[in-house]
């Protein structure tokens, strides 16, 4: 197989980042805990590694995404174990979507609330898959304010990341995407669970069930989609899972 050039640099990326910081001891205890420890995740945002986590509007470069895909393989290949960066590039993939005022408000409120700019998306539901025509978590108004309600499944990084992004039934304000619309909350608000899933083989994704029991929303945490929410979602897909294959 013959490498582009920006490949090639992806992978001297990667390959200089494994050198300095994984060995297989390593991965053996971050499969154990679930997830590296927050002082490498801080470097996965640093210098060259930052061109190929973040989008071009965060900071990162404007590389192919084939690029991007190669430096996923790269890092796993050397790792031996599905590694948390994943989690980090398919939330920017999905960021990648939205308009570059979207971003830009959306990192400074994940560096506000977590430090890092990543988070879980919590679109699957049992007996739904990631089905969004099936979606049954909602959002609901009464007299005292907006309200979440629900269960998603298989959240990949749920346990630990700062910030959930839920896709919701929505018929309150939902209707420009067809009854749907996304919220971006903290994870510890109050009538947010978390429940730890056991998976074979990506144990350090740490992947999560979460129940959203009359969660109140503030209406800023409202992702703005401006009747876009099918094509984004659809893209996110497709990048997210090339990601995944890599």
């Amino acid at each position: 197989m013959r490498y582009t050039n920006d490949q090639k640099r992806a992978i001297d990326v990667a390959n200089d980042f494994c050198d300095a910081y994984i060995t297989e001891d390593q991965v053996r205890h971050w499969v154990t805990t679930h997830g590296m420890p927050n002082h490498l995740i801080e470097k996965v945002y640093q210098g060259d590694m930052k061109d190929y986590v973040c989008t071009s509007a965060l900071g990162g470069a404007d590389v192919p995404f084939l690029a991007r895909a190669t430096f996923v393989e790269q890092i796993t290949r050397r790792a031996g174990a599905t590694m948390p960066v994943l989690s980090d590039m398919t939330s920017m993939a999905l960021l990648s979507t939205m308009r570059e005022q979207s971003q830009k408000e959306i990192a400074e409120e994940l560096l506000t609330t977590g430090g890092r700019l990543g988070f879980s998306q919590a679109f699957s539901e049992p007996n739904a898959g990631s089905d969004a025509s099936a979606v049954r978590t909602s959002v609901g108004v009464d007299g005292h304010g907006i309200y979440l309600n629900g269960v998603k499944t298989f959240v990949s990084s749920g346990q630990f990341m700062p910030m959930v992004l839920v896709l919701a039934h929505d018929p309150v304000y939902g209707g420009a995407d067809g009854g749907l619309s996304l919220w971006l909350l903290p994870i510890d608000a109050e009538g947010v669970s978390t429940y730890p899933l056991t998976t074979v083989g990506q144990e350090m994704l740490s992947s999560a069930r979460i129940d959203f029991n009359q969660v109140k929303l503030e209406p800023y945490w409202q992702i703005q989609t401006e009747g876009r929410l099918d094509a984004m979602l659809k893209r996110q897909y497709e990048l997210g899972r090339i990601l995944v294959c890599a």
